[in-house]
């Protein structure tokens, strides 16, 4: 998977906006489409005594099939935001880093630091928006984001937006190199099979 120093060819870094556009798209489409999911896990987490499903039954009871996606306009706001500055933070790092070190771009050194530095950037750019979408998904009765937004900044301030930022980073930063090493290493099989295929086409 490596190439050697003489034979590196980093890729070039990617075109800004249809990166962050097209992975922001993607990822706010994916969350509207399973909203409830995340809203009855977000819950659960937060509750020992009540399983995902009750909280959904709950919600269902008192406030109709719509109280499962209530909250989707701060996820969609999260999910987005994060999957455009995860990918954005991978391809550019990937590429910068090849460049400096002088090795291929897909070398598992490069794509280690890479995926850590996606992890990292995109949970502290978004934390934020994930601390609000938690208090709205999980709150008893249905609230705004800015309800939300002046409770935190009440309670703790600018701080309060980080709450919770550890944690999520020693989960993000971990998973996101994985899921680079993962990705690449599937892309490259891939590249081969597809070279393999037209070669024996030709």
């Amino acid at each position: 998977m490596a190439a050697s120093a003489h034979t590196a060819h980093p890729a070039p870094l990617p075109h800004t906006s249809p990166t962050f556009t097209a992975s922001a798209t993607a990822s706010a489409t994916a969350s509207a489409s399973v909203a409830p999911a995340p809203s009855s896990s977000t819950c659960t987490a937060s509750s020992a005594e009540r399983s995902g499903f009750d909280i959904a039954r709950a919600i269902v009871r008192t406030e109709g099939v719509r109280g499962l996606w209530r909250g989707v306009g701060p996820t969609l706001l999260y999910f987005g935001p994060n999957s455009a500055v995860w990918w954005l933070t991978h391809e550019t790092a990937k590429s910068s880093i090849g460049q400096r070190a002088k090795c291929a771009a897909d070398h598992p050194a490069v794509l280690t630091l890479s995926g850590a530095l996606a992890g990292l950037n995109a949970t502290l750019a978004t934390n934020p928006l994930d601390v609000v979408k938690t208090r709205m998904q999980c709150a008893e009765a249905p609230t705004s984001a800015m309800r939300v937004v002046r409770g935190v900044m009440r309670e703790a301030g600018w701080s309060g937006f980080y709450a919770g930022v550890i944690p999520r980073l020693w989960a993000a930063v971990p998973r996101s190199i994985f899921a680079v090493l993962a990705y690449e290493q599937s892309v490259a099989l891939c590249r081969v099979s597809n070279t393999r295929d037209a070669s024996e086409q030709g």
